[in-house]
């Protein structure tokens, strides 16, 4: 019986350490999605210019 609890507590903080790695991802995703897209549409013509070499230096046409 104490088995089948140990087993079963493991279980749910298997899940709970998967839905946390998701919810990272997720967060990361859309904090850098969110960063390119501020970069590159700021009317500061510096900011955009540095983002634009940036993709050129990834190799990632732009135009």
């Amino acid at each position: 019986m104490l088995n089948n609890t140990h087993i079963a507590n493991d279980h749910d903080g298997q899940v709970s350490i998967e839905i946390a790695h998701i919810a990272s991802a997720l967060s990361v995703m859309i904090l850098g999605l969110a960063l390119l897209l501020i970069t590159a549409f700021a009317p500061i013509q510096a900011v955009h210019n540095a983002t634009h070499d940036t993709r050129h230096a990834f190799v990632v046409p732009c135009h």
